[in-house]
């Protein structure tokens, strides 16, 4: 269990890096999509690793925002 919330822990930096670099990608765009496939697609893993997942992506979003806003 302890390993797979940390990997769902990096790939939620990973993520949070990504949506945090690209403008016009924001953490709510993807949180929504993937509460909305939580119930299809993802019936089957369990909620906490989602959570983990959502709010490492949204940290990492905060602290990786500011350095398009640089250059643009």
């Amino acid at each position: 269990m302890l390993i797979e919330i940390i990997l769902s822990l990096f790939i939620g930096i990973l993520f949070g890096t990504f949506t945090g670099l690209t403008p016009g990608i924001h953490i709510n765009l993807i949180g929504a999509f993937l509460i909305s496939l939580s119930v299809t697609t993802f019936y089957s893993i369990n909620p906490l690793y989602l959570i983990v997942f959502i709010a490492s992506m949204a940290i990492t979003h905060t602290f990786v925002d500011f350095i398009p806003s640089i250059f643009l």
